[in-house]
């Protein structure tokens, strides 16, 4: 009716049954040893400015790193018109790509660019009116720029103890 146990223990002399104790508590002692792997978040980065400069920048950042530009979120409290103007520039090595963006009042924008380090971004708003202008990001660096550390999970748990007990 039950499912077929395997045998733990085998053999016909207690020698041969110590062995195989000892090879399968070395296997179970495998199980044991799990790991967890911790990824880091995205890095938000996030600016605000109460107007516009004279040279209408409000927005300049340098990626230390290669990653990807996730996302963005520009939000306008004050415009002249409808909608507030800006010119997001981003400088890849040689190359530029600029990108023009119409803030009704508060927009996010799916990025997924591919960035370098010494990559920069600059964002300009063309309406000199507007006022109180959020700009957010999120950009996750390349793996080979994550700090991956690996812990046995009782280490966790050791860990986890301390800080309960203290």
């Amino acid at each position: 009716m039950g499912r077929d146990k395997k045998k733990w223990v085998s053999g016909e002399t207690s020698d041969e049954k110590f062995e195989a104790i000892a090879k399968n508590l070395e296997k179970f002692s495998r199980r044991l040893k799990t790991t967890a792997t911790m990824a880091v978040m995205p890095f938000p980065v996030s600016h605000y400015v109460p107007e516009v400069p004279a040279d209408g920048v409000i927005f300049r950042y340098i990626f230390v790193g290669a990653g990807k530009l996730l996302k963005a979120v520009i939000d306008v409290v004050e415009k002249s018109g409808d909608s507030a103007k800006f010119k997001a520039s981003l400088i890849i090595g040689d190359q530029t790509f600029e990108q023009s963006l119409n803030v009704v009042s508060q927009s996010t924008f799916d990025l997924d660019a591919d960035v370098e380090a010494g990559t920069k971004l600059s964002v300009k708003c063309l309406d000199a009116e507007a006022k109180g202008i959020h700009i957010g990001l999120l950009w996750a660096p390349s793996a080979n720029n994550y700090d991956i550390s690996k812990y046995l999970l009782e280490e966790i748990d050791k860990d986890q103890q301390e800080v309960l007990d203290a």
